[in-house]
């Protein structure tokens, strides 16, 4: 009933987004082969996402707005952490140039922890770091002047010449838990949800973001409700497919999710990070049961693949992203059956309408 419930509250005529992304691991090259496959499928967006230490986000998203003519291209992961918004400005606004109304961004809180790797230390809380961040990368890609001093970096009188015109990018806030989801609800053009988050924690969440609308008289149909999805797939075997999402999931961060899910059982960060740097991702995904592992990843085949993105179009989401991890051959391959199950998935969406109203 919870689930009906949602879809109610939040049924769009134009459907569910079903988009890919990218965790940094891919190489360049590979992902804008990948993208401009996803393009010709009609895939909705191409995410590039931000982690310290793999490729970064800026370099595929130019690549695949060079090379497109019509997919959004997205980056997320920007943090104050790793990012002075000011150099942020200046590279988003040249890949506004290349692609006007075509980039999209999502700000996030980082890890203060791998911050340390790069000389940042925080001194306040992560709420305020990340508020004030997007404030300042809006303020400035407004064209305004900016004098701010963080832990992180410092701005004195900088200001962004030429300022990026309309369309100005949608900035979504990643978040995973109620805190954050409140301020995305008030700051934000929209929200991420995290890859690797359960199915029951996506709808508490976008349950959680449409209260928060309603309260503030904030239009939900103006705000995008995102999910980044981990997926195991498999052209025809439904068995490799669970096991290539279980080998997925060991990349996941889990100990914020022991706090968010505590009904899921979740291996301790620090075992799960040693089985996978001492005996390999298999092992890794070992630690997982299955009901957690479908419950945080979608295992699909060929054939499965249309009722994986209904059952996520259920939990009232308004964009899907499946990340692409692996091979990159068989990513392709998940992009040209994505792009099928996609339109057939929408063709289907008029008598699901249909369905829940009744």
């Amino acid at each position: 009933m919870l689930l009906l419930t949602s879809v109610n509250q939040r049924f769009t005529l134009s459907g569910m987004r079903v988009s890919i992304g990218f965790d940094g691991s891919t190489s360049p090259l590979d992902s804008l082969s990948i993208g401009l496959l996803a393009e010709e499928a009609g895939i909705d967006s191409i995410w590039n996402a931000e982690h310290l230490g793999l490729h970064d986000g800026v370099v595929p998203s130019a690549l695949h707005l060079s090379q497109t003519q019509s997919i959004e291209v997205g980056i997320a992961g920007f943090n104050a952490d790793s990012r002075n918004p000011g150099l942020l400005a200046m590279e988003v606004s040249g890949l506004c140039k290349v692609a006007p109304g075509r980039v999209a961004l999502q700000v996030g809180s980082g890890s203060a922890e791998l911050a340390q790797t790069i000389g940042v230390n925080r001194t306040v809380g992560t709420l305020e770091v990340v508020e004030r961040f997007l404030s300042t990368l809006r303020s400035l890609l407004s064209g305004e002047q900016v004098t701010e001093t963080t832990d992180a970096y410092q701005l004195d009188g900088f200001q962004l010449r030429p300022r990026v015109r309309a369309p100005m990018p949608v900035i979504q806030l990643m978040a995973m838990g109620p805190r954050m989801l409140e301020l995305a609800s008030r700051c934000a053009d929209g929200v991420s949800l995290s890859a690797g988050i359960p199915t029951s924690l996506v709808v508490s969440s976008v349950e959680l973001v449409n209260g928060h609308l309603s309260t503030l008289g904030r239009d939900r149909n103006a705000f995008r409700v995102s999910a980044f999805c981990t997926v195991g797939y498999d052209p025809l075997d439904e068995e490799a497919a669970y096991l290539r999402a279980a080998r997925n999931l060991a990349y996941m961060p889990v100990g914020y999710l022991q706090k968010l899910a505590p009904e899921f059982a979740l291996p301790d960060q620090e075992t799960l990070t040693a089985t996978l740097l001492g005996d390999g991702p298999e092992a890794a995904g070992g630690l997982f049961d299955e009901q957690t592992i479908r419950a945080m990843a979608m295992v699909v085949t060929n054939e499965t693949l249309e009722s994986g993105l209904a059952a996520y179009e259920m939990l009232g989401i308004d964009e899907l992203t499946l990340m692409l991890m692996g091979s990159p051959q068989r990513s392709r391959q998940l992009v040209r059956e994505l792009g099928k199950a996609k339109q057939s998935f929408q063709l289907q969406q008029p008598q699901r309408k249909e369905q829940f109203y009744g």
